[in-house]
């Protein structure tokens, strides 16, 4: 799905493509937008009358030519103007309001969705604070633009045209001078907002900064408490501050600017068109009621041009934010690149020619090995050798590399996202844990099968989290805290393999996955993971060498590249690297 290109930086987000990004996103909901703009122009409409009556039966009043009759069909035609108006307003904002609730949550889905497509390269780019900000308040900016075309822009236009063709009936030349100023006033308008806009870009940019600080900030609490730098953050966060202060300065004065000048052009038309009515009507060219129709027009139109000024940074800053929330995400919606689906019954994972760049230092160099269908393959290294930057290519977390990954004759980047992930667990160095209860971040690993007990029950068995279960409040159904804080370490790391095992997978991939356990821990999982090993193709990246002793292969990566591989004996026998690194391991 492609969206909209805001090019133009004088134009935050072209009214065009706002309007058409609107109605595709209303999806089955068009018709709260298309019945609530035809009601609130019906409202607005009638609205017209009211003012028109008054200055009538002032008209007949002063001139002595009213009737019991006309004056009763006057104040029964505008008693009926007010009823159209505020049931029409109140069913338009039911409606529009509806779909703007619907539009920016349903934006802030999306986007969640997006976020999760994107690969660790698009990722690494931002910072989390600055990404959760700018979606935020994109999907927001729809919501406040949605409320302002109810509240302001369908009466603005109804009464920009309604009351100077009324005018211009009733006097061609009081209607065409107020038909002007409207014209002239938008035109200058037009011209400071640009300045306003500018303005208000560079603010946003500096509160994004500012907001992902505070965010990193909260998200590292324990980190900063405890290595005591929280002075640290807080000269960062004044540094951010004493820029944001800056731009304000700068925004404000072009939003008062305009918003003064205006008034006083328009302040300027009002007293001069009043003057030349009076100066006509005593010498008997205008009627009273016709002043009275002006001022109660002009006040009308003036309350709505002051409602659009005051309103008119808020939809700078919306259709901005929309803008910078796409910027953020790029043009391409669909971040998954595969077509196909994962081969059901595929005999051969292979590496060919793998290789790999951050910026201009070389992570890997034409990597070449094979792994056939439920074989068991380690992967050891010192840091920096290139095992977690192969982790990263074998599970689709990165695609921007030479050489391919293939199962079988088609590419991994060839196959759809979802497919893979069917097929394939993954258990990191450090588990992710969300604030849900044990059970539910245990099946959320496979959230396209039926809550399964037996298999559950498998999972925390093999994985050894039945060890610590009685330890929680409320056993398995226990809620663990955000970032698992009721878990240790090897308590989360735990959890890792037991996703992995709930989900039944074809491949399994484990990076350091036992790192965080003690040897107790590590060898009550390694004994059961041999039973879950029977079943499956895993490929495990280990710190701790005797986790990959019984392997079939053994790969030894160095710089980048493939060391020497084969078997733990004929490893051993060869006395090369493999067999230095686990002498010194022994010591």
């Amino acid at each position: 799905m492609k969206i909209s290109d805001p090019k133009d930086r004088g134009v935050p987000y072209p009214l065009k493509n706002l309007i058409k990004d609107i109605w595709q996103k209303s999806g089955n909901k068009k018709e709260n937008l298309i019945y609530g703009t035809i009601l609130r122009i019906l409202g607005d409409t009638a609205q017209l009358y009211p003012a028109y009556g008054i200055a009538l039966l002032i008209t007949k009043l002063t001139s002595k030519t009213a009737t019991t009759q006309n004056v009763l069909v006057i104040i029964f035609l505008c008693i009926l103007a007010y009823i159209l108006r505020y049931t029409c307003l109140y069913f338009a904002k039911k409606n529009i309001y509806n779909l703007a609730q619907f539009i920016w949550l349903s934006t802030e889905k999306k986007m969640l969705s997006i976020l999760i497509a994107k690969d660790s390269a698009w990722h690494e780019k931002e910072g989390s604070g600055v990404k959760i900000k700018r979606i935020e308040r994109g999907s927001l900016g729809y919501k406040d633009v949605l409320y302002a075309f109810v509240n302001n822009y369908i009466e603005t236009i109804v009464s920009f045209i309604g009351m100077p063709f009324i005018l211009y009936k009733l006097n061609p030349q009081i209607g065409l001078a107020t038909g002007m100023f409207i014209i002239v006033y938008f035109t200058i308008s037009k011209y400071l907002q640009k300045k306003c806009i500018a303005a208000a870009h560079e603010f946003n940019v500096q509160e994004d900064l500012l907001s992902g600080q505070v965010f990193e900030t909260v998200n590292h609490i324990r980190t900063i408490r405890v290595l005591n730098i929280g002075k640290k953050i807080i000269e960062k966060v004044n540094v951010y501050i004493s820029s944001m202060l800056g731009v304000a300065r700068k925004r404000i004065f072009a939003f008062q600017f305009r918003t003064h000048f205006m008034a006083t052009f328009s302040q300027v038309f009002k007293v001069f068109t009043i003057l030349f009515l009076a100066y006509s009507v005593i010498n008997g060219r205008y009627e009273v009621g016709f002043i009275v129709l002006f001022i109660s027009y002009f006040d009308k139109i003036w309350e709505i041009v002051r409602e659009l000024t005051d309103i008119s940074q808020d939809m700078v800053v919306a259709r901005q934010s929309i803008a910078r929330m796409y910027d953020l995400i790029g043009k391409d919606m669909a971040e998954d690149k595969g077509t196909q689906e994962f081969p059901k019954t595929w005999s051969n994972l292979s590496v060919n020619d793998l290789t790999f760049y951050y910026g201009e230092n070389v992570a890997l160099k034409n990597v070449s090995f094979n792994v056939k269908r439920g074989e068991k393959i380690g992967i050891v290294g010192l840091s920096g050798a290139g095992k977690s930057t192969l982790f990263k290519l074998l599970i689709k977390e990165r695609d921007d590399y030479e050489g391919n990954i293939k199962i079988d004759n088609v590419n991994i980047i060839d196959i759809k996202r979802e497919s893979f992930y069917k097929k394939v667990s993954i258990v990191l160095q450090d588990t992710e844990v969300f604030n849900f209860s044990l059970k539910e971040n245990i099946i959320i690993s496979d959230i396209n099968k039926k809550p399964d007990e037996k298999i559950i029950e498998k999972a925390i068995v093999v994985s050894h989290v039945k060890d610590f279960i009685h330890k929680l409040q409320n056993g398995i159904n226990t809620v663990i805290g955000e970032k698992g804080v009721k878990l240790s370490g090897g308590e989360r790391q735990r959890l890792g393999i037991a996703r992995a095992i709930y989900k039944e997978p074809e491949i399994l991939l484990l990076d350091e996955a036992t790192s965080h356990l003690d040897l107790e821990s590590e060898e009550k999982i390694q004994d059961s993971l041999k039973k879950f090993f029977k079943g499956v193709t895993a490929i495990v990246i280990a710190h701790r060498l005797t986790t990959i002793k019984e392997m079939d292969k053994i790969i030894v990566f160095e710089d980048g590249k493939i060391k020497e591989q084969g078997s733990f004996d004929e490893l051993m026998s060869k006395k090369g690297r493999f067999n230095e690194l686990w002498n010194k391991q022994l010591i």
